[in-house]
């Protein structure tokens, strides 16, 4: 007997008798494995109305809430997703499963949310995301982002070290910590601090040693300390990475006028 067969022996079933827990229970089964297969075929729409189905026959069993949490995430409806496993979790609040699947759709609705600008909204959906999953380095390293992005930086700084604390090579965390002390650097250079500039600003280039920016702002730093020698190595440096950058090229005129 085929599955559509079952679904409708079921459905004569539950006409005799509209109570029958099992029946319904039995049918909530199937709609959702067809629902699966459906989306296997990415046919998301068509499995989305199979599983809300199946959810008004048994609202007791939180894999329902999962499967339509997976069919509205790949759907992109974020928040959707969020309010499905939820209630998963409403049932059953230690399931592995839908811990995860939260934690993954609170991420991807983080960066929806960065996209419109909502970054404080976006704060709240990271730091529970990794609250859920706390070894996740991708959360730790948005986090850091976006605490960057609110002017937040030493906060931020402390995240993109977590992060590391995780994964040292990671080169998404090492990126996302150089821009941080980047931006530091430039901020105790506004200050007129430049020897804690240029502290920050090598620290940075350790950890991305291509990143023609950095050599550029500690060329400044150092020309600002009248150390146009040490300077003038940083704009050369900035050069091999990139011989037309307009502003590794102004740097180096400036230098060679004060020599």
């Amino acid at each position: 007997m085929n599955i559509d067969q079952e679904l409708a022996n079921l459905s004569q079933e539950l006409q005799k008798n509209p109570a029958n827990v099992q029946a319904k229970q039995a049918k909530a089964v199937l709609l959702n494995n067809k629902a699966l297969t459906l989306s296997k075929e990415a046919k998301h729409d068509e499995a989305l109305k199979l599983i809300k189905q199946s959810i008004e026959l048994d609202q007791t069993n939180p894999g329902l809430f999962n499967n339509q949490a997976i069919f509205l995430s790949k759907m992109n409806k974020y928040n959707e997703a969020i309010e499905s496993v939820n209630k998963a979790l409403q049932l059953e609040p230690e399931n592995k499963t839908s811990l995860e699947i939260l934690s993954v759709n609170l991420n991807n609705q983080f960066t929806v949310d960065v996209q419109k600008g909502l970054n404080n909204e976006a704060l709240e959906k990271i730091s529970r995301a990794i609250e859920l999953r706390p070894g996740e380095i991708i959360f730790h390293c948005n986090k850091a982002s976006i605490l960057n992005k609110l002017n937040r930086q030493k906060e931020a700084l402390e995240w993109a070290d977590k992060a590391l604390a995780i994964d040292q090579s990671s080169s998404n965390a090492r990126t996302i910590k150089s821009v941080i002390l980047n931006q530091l650097a430039l901020e105790d250079a506004d200050n007129q601090r430049f020897g804690d500039a240029i502290a920050k600003i090598d620290q940075a280039i350790g950890l991305k040693s291509n990143e023609i920016g950095h050599y550029i702002n500690k060329g400044s730093f150092l020309l600002s300390l009248d150390r146009v020698q040490e300077a003038a190595k940083c704009a050369d440096k900035a050069l091999e990475l990139d011989k037309e950058n307009k502003d590794a090229k102004k740097l180096k005129e400036i230098i060679l006028k004060r020599k």
